[in-house]
């Protein structure tokens, strides 16, 4: 439950302990990145997604996170190649990363 009630630091712990007693599964990775992410450490939630991704090349939720990364860093080079990548995937789930990413642009206030 730490995930879902946004328990950043007990989502690492539980992760990190995950990792090593299953150092090749993606799910493990992923929230491990999730919990950097979340606690504003681009650079390590980068280094687990893409950990995740060289146990599972196509895991959504990994991608996914890449993808608004790069997004919110305007790494327009990133974007396009977690793009295509999900393009590999299926038409609908690069359907669906676009909706997310749509959703997490925030609105220009003038």
């Amino acid at each position: 439950m730490p995930f879902q009630n946004n328990r950043w630091l007990d989502v690492q712990k539980v992760a990190m302990d995950w990792v090593v007693d299953q150092p090749k599964n993606a799910e493990a990775w992923y929230y491990l990145g999730a919990s950097f992410q979340h606690l504003g450490d681009m650079a390590n939630a980068i280094q687990n997604y893409k950990k995740a991704l060289s146990f599972h090349q196509l895991h959504p939720a990994s991608l996914s996170a890449l993808a608004l990364i790069a997004q919110s860093q305007g790494d327009s080079v990133a974007l396009s190649k977690i793009k295509s990548q999900v393009k590999g995937i299926s038409h609908e789930a690069l359907e669906g990363l676009n909706d997310i990413l749509s959703a997490n642009q925030s609105p220009v206030n003038h």
